[in-house]
């Protein structure tokens, strides 16, 4: 895997660049040089996530030892840019042009996790702004990050609520901790 992610370097260092350069040089225009994006998470390519991804394989392969226990939670829900953490008291978010959310999961258990799906609602009548984003994985006991954007105009000057939601994985028994709400009031500058 780390020679794969190296090649996509060696791509970028050894050919794109001196031809994009050549391009430049011999005045030639509306040429696009294309990236190599091998691996194109390269998050997986570490020891650590490859021993993962074999000991999935492996147990599948021969009828499979689960571990225990397995689990994801909502770790933390930021409200950008201004960086504010959400907590259960009445949370004021300023509306503007670049707000977004990000919401952090925590993968609690003993397990390597793929393709969770996170959900963002913010309530509102007649229909709640929602958007969705994927983690492609996580290793245990890590945490990552999904940043949602451009969701929409919600309700302003109101008291709402803002859910979070990653979906339990295979196994998972305790889902207490799959959802958080926050009491949210969206204002203007």
């Amino acid at each position: 895997m780390e020679r794969l992610v190296a090649s996509d370097v060696i791509w970028a260092d050894f050919f794109k660049e001196p031809t994009k350069e050549e391009l430049r040089r011999l005045s030639i225009t509306g040429a696009d040089v294309p990236d190599s994006i091998f691996v194109p998470n390269p998050d997986i390519a570490t020891t650590a996530s490859m021993k993962q991804v074999w000991e999935r394989i492996h147990g599948a392969s021969t009828g499979g030892a689960s571990c225990t226990p397995r689990g994801t939670m909502i770790g933390s829900v930021k409200a950008l840019p201004s960086n504010k953490e959400l907590t259960s008291d009445l949370n004021t978010i300023e509306q503007r042009p670049d707000l977004a959310f990000a919401v952090t999961v925590e993968n609690a258990g003993c397990a390597q996790e793929v393709r969770l799906p996170v959900r963002l609602t913010i309530q509102q009548s007649p229909n709640p702004l929602t958007s969705r984003q994927t983690i492609d994985l996580i290793n245990p006991q890590d945490e990552k990050t999904v940043i949602f954007r451009n969701l929409g105009l919600p309700p302003l000057d109101q008291k709402t609520s803002l859910t979070v939601e990653v979906d339990p994985v295979p196994g998972e028994t305790k889902t207490d901790n799959n959802t958080a709400s926050y009491p949210v009031q969206f204002s203007v500058g």
